[in-house]
């Protein structure tokens, strides 16, 4: 089997349809010597075997002509059951030996439709958090079968996205157990304003934002001058930790309104997401985590709810801001 597993450490950056949106980007974090825990894309050519199988079922084909949820989720459970062929299995072990020594895994999907400018399938893969090493190939199985979920393909279908083409590569990365995590935004969503870097944080693993299940502090910071604009320091009663015996678990938080980073981790933190927005040289939104107060980023891809603006209409960080209007004279 040719080299269809790539290290975040890999020398050369794959391509984009053979790792998906997710991977490139950690893999091009890692090569710009951005803080990114290790790990490995399973890419699309490595599931080969799985999709084929998939694609030559009677089931595969009523999906398509009716991606109705109940035809997905039928062909979703099938997918959920496969398991690595021997020489799928072999490349693995092989693959994993980069990783000796870590206890426990992140698994996340990494679809070469995913993360894209314009479209962001944000929420609809799944995710799966602290695997051990014995439930790797059952969790590969399981991220791997949420690219046949109905969301996903109903996402598609409004997007005029090619359902035949379906595929996937899903993420094995360390594991970290976060003290505090959240995402950053190299802009400001809420007034466009390019100077500006936003970010959301509440204490330990950042699925607790990501899924809605609690309001996380929001800092603002100014990125030439490095001012702290803002701090709204939320009432963070839960969070989420690794278990001990796999998977996570919610607990209660000893001090829900501290808040979540000092201001020194706030600044260093917008100091990793000015960098990302050099490296990727477009508006970002990244995922990140401190833990023992060392900073990882987790994830970098471009953020897709902004207004852009021609480089002639911008002005450079901290310059006074221009005001453009369109005038139409009536006659």
């Amino acid at each position: 089997m040719a080299s269809t597993i790539f290290p975040f450490s890999s020398p050369q950056l794959p391509l984009q349809n053979e790792v998906g949106g997710k991977a490139l980007s950690l893999i091009s974090s890692t090569l710009a010597e951005l803080p990114v825990p290790a790990g490995l894309a399973l890419g699309v050519g490595f599931f080969q075997p799985w999709t084929e199988s998939i694609k030559s079922r009677d089931e595969w084909r009523t999906l398509l002509v009716n991606p109705s949820r109940a035809h997905c989720d039928a062909v979703k459970a099938i997918a959920q059951q496969l398991r690595f062929t021997e020489a799928q299995r072999n490349q693995f072990d092989e693959a994993m030996t980069e990783l000796d020594g870590v206890s426990a895994f992140a698994v996340r999907s990494s679809s070469p439709e995913e993360d894209l400018e314009g479209s962001s399938f944000a929420g609809l893969y799944e995710t799966f958090l602290g695997t051990r090493r014995d439930h790797l190939e059952s969790t590969v199985a399981k991220a791997y079968a949420s690219m046949l979920d109905f969301r996903v393909m109903e996402y598609k279908t409004q997007n005029a996205l090619d359902l035949e083409g379906t595929c996937i590569s899903i993420v094995i990365q360390q594991q970290l157990t976060s003290d505090v995590s959240g995402v950053g935004f190299s802009l400001n969503p809420l007034n466009n304003c390019y100077d500006e870097a936003v970010i959301n944080a509440s204490f330990g693993l950042g699925e607790a934002i990501v899924s809605g299940m609690v309001t996380p502090d929001n800092y603002v910071v100014e990125k030439g001058s490095m001012q702290i604009l803002e701090k709204s320091v939320s009432d963070k009663k839960i969070a989420l930790k690794l278990a001990t015996d796999g998977g996570i678990e919610q607990i209660e938080t000893p001090e829900p309104t501290a808040q979540a980073l000092t201001d020194a981790q706030i600044l260093a933190l917008t100091e990793l997401i000015k960098q990302c927005e050099v490296h990727y040289q477009l508006p970002v939104d990244i995922e990140w985590a401190f833990e023992n107060d060392i900073l990882h980023l987790l994830q970098a891809r471009p953020v897709t709810a902004y207004v852009p603006l021609f480089p002639e209409l911008r002005t450079l960080p901290g310059e006074s801001k221009k005001l453009y209007m369109d005038i139409m004279p009536l006659t």
